[in-house]
């Protein structure tokens, strides 16, 4: 089967993923393929994994993207919340110390 017959047999909405992914798997012996399926019942992270190993520098590039995105996403999330709780805690030590120094 070639990767366009694969394509055309695919519904629309996944050929992007199949373009993306493709050729890194035809890049995969069959074993590493049945492990790639039985993992994404129960460790997608390590079929992602076996994916991405696979995948060549050039076929990394908009992946690395979208992933340094959502990593700059999730890291102002977390700056956000260490400034909320930071806040929090000199407001309880505020209280805490006014408390120890009234008595």
């Amino acid at each position: 089967m070639t990767l366009s017959e694969l394509l055309n047999g695919l519904p629309e909405d996944y050929r992007p993923i199949a373009i993306q992914y493709a050729p890194a798997m035809l890049r995969m012996t069959g074993d590493e393929v049945i492990a790639w399926v039985q993992n994404m019942v129960g460790d997608e992270l390590r079929a992602y994994k076996s994916i991405v190993d696979k995948m060549t520098p050039e076929e990394l590039g908009p992946e690395m993207s979208d992933l340094a995105a959502q990593f700059r996403i999730d890291t102002a999330a977390a700056r956000a919340h260490a400034a909320l709780v930071l806040n929090v805690l000199k407001a309880v030590l505020s209280v805490i110390l006014g408390a120890a120094l009234a008595t």
